[in-house]
């Protein structure tokens, strides 16, 4: 039988948070629904004693003392990843999450398949960007004055610019696709995407998918839609 994707819900707001749990619920075969909280107190009280595939939670924007929380549940649960539902301004402690790539942000007023959708992808390590959170963050967040200038190969050779299949690997992978659906696409193998993303990465000097599309949408690689 397969293993379902084990959920916990903490939402401020009752009747938000009982309406995932029974959105989640409806849905029998992926999800295996923990339990539920209203408070911080509640998530950690509860949450701690359990083991979480992924944390749904609006407990973001309270500062730091949720997010040392959700950190210390983290510890009992390493496999645990953070579904953030916010409302328009990425808040700053969450940054570290993000960058680490154990959790992600999507609107609260996200429709019900994108939160679904979101919990899933976590659940198997995938990336999931949503651009219009990423343009709260990159307006929230101050870029680094220390720009990145490429790197050199081992041959030496520096690099200077990435290449036109790296961008269209770039692109797609702002889109939230998976490596395997980008290779698809691109009718190349999964093993070629990886290899032209570890290049990406190392051009921008990041370690994950969302803080490369940060640092794209600063230099100006992808741009949003309007």
């Amino acid at each position: 039988m397969e293993e379902k994707i084990k959920v916990f819900i903490a939402c401020s707001e009752p009747v938000y948070c009982e309406g995932l749990v029974d959105i989640l619920s409806y849905v029998k075969n992926p999800f295996d629904i923990l339990g539920m909280a209203y408070t911080q107190e509640q998530l950690v009280e509860n949450a701690s004693k359990l083991t979480i595939d992924v944390l749904i939670t609006d407990f973001c924007i309270s500062g730091n003392w949720s997010i040392d929380s959700i950190r210390s549940l983290q510890e009992t649960s390493p496999q645990l990843t953070v579904l953030f539902l916010i409302d328009k301004v990425i808040p700053h402690p969450v940054l570290p999450l993000l960058q680490s790539g154990t959790a992600i942000c999507i609107p609260k007023v996200s429709p019900c398949k994108r939160i679904l959708s979101a919990v899933i992808a976590l659940s198997f390590g995938e990336a999931v960007i949503d651009l219009e959170s990423v343009k709260n963050l990159l307006s929230y967040h101050t870029p680094s004055s220390t720009g990145n200038t490429g790197y050199v190969t081992p041959s030496g050779l520096k690099v200077v610019e990435l290449t036109a299949n790296q961008l269209q690997v770039l692109e797609l992978m702002a889109s939230g696709i998976s490596n395997k659906q980008i290779a698809r696409q691109l009718a190349i193998s999964e093993r070629t995407v990886e290899s032209r993303l570890t290049r990406i990465f190392k051009f921008a000097g990041v370690n994950t998918r969302a803080e490369a599309i940060v640092w794209a949408m600063r230099k100006g690689y992808l741009k949003f839609q309007t």
